[in-house]
């Protein structure tokens, strides 16, 4: 099964979407204490199979700081992990959660924003999606500035977890072929 997989890619996808749905949970108004044990054991179980297989990298590193956020949660609410799940978690490095990748995970409860009066209005009027594009090259700087730029833009939870590909020419017309929508 995909579970088992020791290959890269597999395990970087089950890592990132156990960490996610650690991540999901801790975000809502009021947590359960002592939730999630079926996604912690198998991010355990794939942090261990990354890190045998692998460089420690910052995909390896966001998965331990989940673990790290579900540890602090409980802490911060003095309510202890249960024995159970406190087993499962032994066998992570917690020394790991040391890396500063670590801290990007977790949840943010305030943000502040110095003018309130416009800026819903503000932020509605600058969303759109670009429908029809023109059939000219975009030099590759820009493109990195743009997605430099964007890899701190709202997404679910704010993790934003993804990566990006760059194709020309045929490739591009290739993989638009398979893009429904793409008409335009």
């Amino acid at each position: 099964s995909s579970f088992e997989s020791t290959d890269k890619e597999s395990l970087s996808a089950w890592l990132l979407q156990d960490k996610h749905r650690i991540e999901k949970a801790l975000s809502l108004p009021e947590p359960r204490y002592n939730f999630g044990i079926e996604p912690i054991t198998r991010l355990v179980k794939n942090l261990n199979r990354y890190s045998k297989c692998f460089n420690k990298d910052r995909v390896y590193y966001i998965a331990v700081g989940a673990i790290y956020a579900y540890i602090e949660f409980h802490e911060k609410n003095n309510t202890p992990i249960n024995k159970e799940i406190i087993e499962i978690i032994q066998d992570v490095d917690l020394a790991d959660s040391d890396n500063e990748v670590c801290r990007e995970v977790g949840v943010i409860n305030n943000c502040f924003i110095s003018d309130r009066s416009t800026f819903f209005s503000d932020f509605v009027k600058n969303r759109y999606s670009c429908r029809n594009f023109k059939e000219q090259n975009i030099d590759e700087d820009i493109i990195k500035k743009v997605i430099k730029i964007s890899s701190k833009t709202p997404s679910v939870c704010n993790r934003q977890h993804w990566k990006v590909h760059i194709f020309n020419d045929e490739r591009k017309s290739k993989i638009l072929e398979l893009q429904n929508g793409n008409a335009g």
